[in-house]
């Protein structure tokens, strides 16, 4: 249980989002999601479902859906991005005007994006110039959430106000939420679990 109520904002609504956002609630804090779909914003609001991506998942009642992004981030203190690579820096660019220097900033994300070869925290960087920056990767599943498995994650920053706050929000019994301030480490090894198959001879048998 978090020690203190955290505001804390989700841009995406896909399964891993989605999961993140009902835990976070779960732990007490005010949670509000942001996804373009008005027809996933309402069966959210009114069914606590997110039919599309996790049909067998209950979500906490507390989370508040909206297609409104500056509604989202008012007043957010932790910030979760959960988009794909490939429309992480649009969103973030539409997200810049209501988001302020003090607030966290965690990409959820696993991917490079190809122009630049950028990790999606140093696109945060690029965009924003913020200080509270980190990411979250991990062995997990949004599934395995889902379904309370004994799964564990790691929040990875130069700032340990990031770090706590992180993990205030969303470690539980069975979420285990590890840090680390090897930021680019922890994010490129997540980022090469896709882009880099594993040789034969190491796969699991």
């Amino acid at each position: 249980m978090a020690e203190q109520q955290i505001n804390v904002a989700v841009l995406g609504g896909g399964s891993f989002g989605t999961a993140l956002a009902s835990i976070a609630a779960d732990n007490g804090a005010r949670v509000r999601q942001w996804m373009r779909d008005e027809t996933l914003v309402s069966q959210i609001n009114n069914e606590h479902l997110n039919g599309r991506y996790l049909p067998h998942y209950l979500m906490n009642p507390a989370v508040h859906a909206s297609s409104d992004i500056q509604a989202v981030l008012a007043d957010a203190e932790l910030v979760l991005i959960a988009i794909p690579s490939k429309a992480f820096r649009s969103v973030v660019q539409a997200a810049k005007a209501w988001l302020t220097p003090n607030q966290i900033l965690v990409s959820t994300t696993k991917g490079i994006e190809q122009e630049g070869f950028l990790l999606m925290s140093q696109v945060l960087e690029q965009e924003t110039g913020f200080s509270h920056i980190g990411v979250i990767a991990g062995p997990n599943l949004a599934s395995e959430i889902a379904d309370k498995q004994l799964t564990a994650t790691v929040i990875a920053s130069a700032d340990p106000l990031t770090r706590t706050r992180v993990q205030q929000a969303l470690g539980c019994r069975y979420f285990r939420v590890y840090a680390s301030d090897d930021r680019h480490g922890v994010e490129l090894g997540g980022a090469l679990k896709i882009y880099t198959p594993l040789p034969q001879a190491w796969r699991l048998r």
